[in-house]
């Protein structure tokens, strides 16, 4: 009984509110058009020759490392991807701490995340992240899950994003791997987060 009275009061409350907008939009003569605009009609887009990609772009679209041309297979552009990554020697990006970019360790265990910058389809996606894990294995790391989709863009275009989470050692860090793994399987209901 409580919920059908909470759900007309709710119904009501939005059906006052729109009542209420339409009311204002006819006082103030409010009026609204969308036009859609080709690339670049009032910016100055970057616009990539044809046959190259940019590696290292980032989620707003600002310009990348580098332009390559012509473009590499899946495999190879996976490979040069993880190098980057997993490049400890690298001042400007080594941000995780991985033992040995080649030879993995104790730090061996993974979390894989694939980004779409929009509009990249999962199965392209999963073609990616078959392509990353078996040259992760090859390194010497497993990968112990993997997460993919639009997980964090701000485009509509073809792309695709790799993250690596280094999961923590069995012991001697604030958190070890098991729980880590808990909070990563943890369900969550947002709007931007596939599991």
């Amino acid at each position: 009984m409580f919920a059908r009275m909470l759900g007309r009061l709710v119904l009501r409350l939005i059906g006052e509110f729109w009542t209420a907008f339409w009311l204002l939009c006819m006082c103030i003569k409010l009026t609204c058009y969308s036009v859609a605009l080709p690339n670049a009609t009032l910016t100055d887009l970057q616009v990539l020759p044809p046959a190259t990609i940019e590696l290292g772009m980032g989620a707003h679209g600002e310009p990348g490392l580098r332009q390559i041309s012509p473009i590499p297979t899946p495999e190879a552009l996976t490979s040069q991807m993880l190098d980057l990554l997993l490049d400890v020697s690298d001042t400007d990006r080594a941000f995780v701490p991985f033992s040995k970019s080649t030879n993995a360790s104790t730090d061996n265990e993974v979390v894989l995340l694939l980004n779409s910058l929009g509009s990249t389809s999962d199965e392209v996606l999963a073609r990616f992240a078959e392509l990353a894990t078996a040259e992760l294995k090859k390194r010497g790391f497993t990968v112990k899950r993997i997460t993919l989709g639009p997980l964090v863009t701000s485009l509509k275009m073809s792309g695709v994003g790799i993250t690596i989470w280094r999961l923590p050692p069995t012991s001697g860090e604030a958190i070890a791997r098991e729980e880590a793994l808990e909070l990563w399987d943890t369900p969550v209901d947002v709007v931007a987060w596939r599991q």
